[in-house]
């Protein structure tokens, strides 16, 4: 509940960029938008995207619509192609364009089964590197779900 806070690697200076409650945090394909799901505490969930400057610093930030639709949000992804990935507590996964379309792509009904986060694979030890992989909580189970693209690239220091 704390938000969400920057520190310089260099300086350890601690910035808080966001305040309110960070349920889930990632990046765009270009690092230059963080996502963060968010709640007012009351089960209202929302995903906003922060712009973040080259120096590390935040900028504008604005509601992405499509994750309204969701429940109870457990976790978030980004493709390759800059598409949103989103699952919730009942394990629907929910595909959101890159250009932000209002209307989210149901791409699994996970039929009430408790998704507890999602993940892409890596392409190594059989795990698709162009899949996602649900896990549910209540059973050791992991769907895996191809959606054809690849989780966006890590960068290099």
């Amino acid at each position: 509940s704390g938000g969400v806070k920057r520190v310089h690697p260099d300086t350890g200076i601690v910035t808080t960029v966001f305040t309110g409650i960070a349920e889930g945090l990632t990046f765009n394909p270009t690092y230059d938008l963080l996502y963060i799901l968010t709640s007012d505490g009351s089960n209202n969930w929302q995903l906003i995207s922060l712009e973040i400057g080259p120096d590390g610093s935040p900028g504008q930030k604005k509601q992405i619509p499509g994750f309204a639709q969701l429940g109870i949000p457990e976790g978030q992804v980004v493709d390759a192609c800059g598409n949103i990935y989103g699952v919730d507590r009942v394990g629907m996964l929910v595909r959101i364009p890159a250009d932000g379309a209002v209307d989210p792509e149901i791409i699994f009904d996970g039929d009430n089964d408790f998704a507890a986060n999602l993940q892409f694979g890596r392409g190594l030890g059989g795990w698709r590197a162009d899949a996602l992989y649900l896990t549910r909580f209540d059973i050791e189970r992991v769907y895996e779900i191809v959606v054809g693209v690849p989780e966006k690239p890590i960068p290099t220091l």
